[in-house]
């Protein structure tokens, strides 16, 4: 009945010392979370930017819409003019602002036989003119006997 005394081996396990420990232990370093950091930065500032992109394409649609809906309107206006009237005599007709509007409404008639072809457009006022954007239509009045 001695064997009940001794110890076995099989799973003794000794300590291991403070330096070996250190190397089994995880985790993540200081520069591995600098690394991700940077990265994850790099894909913030990427969605930051489309998100700009997609604001200015948004503001620019906008414009453009309004611009098309003020020039079909003048160009109701004018079809609803009689053929002999001062708006659709031959020649450039100015620019006007509309009142309370953001934009200029110009057209230049050119009279052929028996038809007035008119070319309306709708600028946007802006202080610097280069980036101003244009909207055009161009119909014909007939005259009617």
């Amino acid at each position: 009945m001695q064997r009940n005394n001794i110890k076995t081996t099989a799973n003794f396990k000794p300590e291991a010392p403070d330096e070996m420990r250190r190397t089994h232990e995880q985790g993540f370093s200081l520069i591995e979370v600098m690394i991700a950091l940077v990265i994850f930065s790099i894909g913030l500032l990427g969605i930051a930017i489309m998100q700009v992109n997609g604001i200015n394409s948004n503001a620019s649609a906008r414009m453009s819409s309004e611009a098309a809906t003020l020039a079909q309107d003048q160009v109701e206006r004018l079809l609803g003019l009689p053929y002999n009237h001062a708006a659709l005599s031959n020649g450039v007709h100015a620019a006007v602002p509309l009142p309370g509007n953001i934009y200029d409404v110009g057209w230049v008639v050119n009279e052929a036989a028996n038809a007035k072809t008119v070319t309306l457009t709708v600028t946007k006022i802006t202080a610097t003119l280069n980036r101003a954007k244009n909207v055009q239509i161009r119909f014909v009045k007939p005259e009617v006997f």
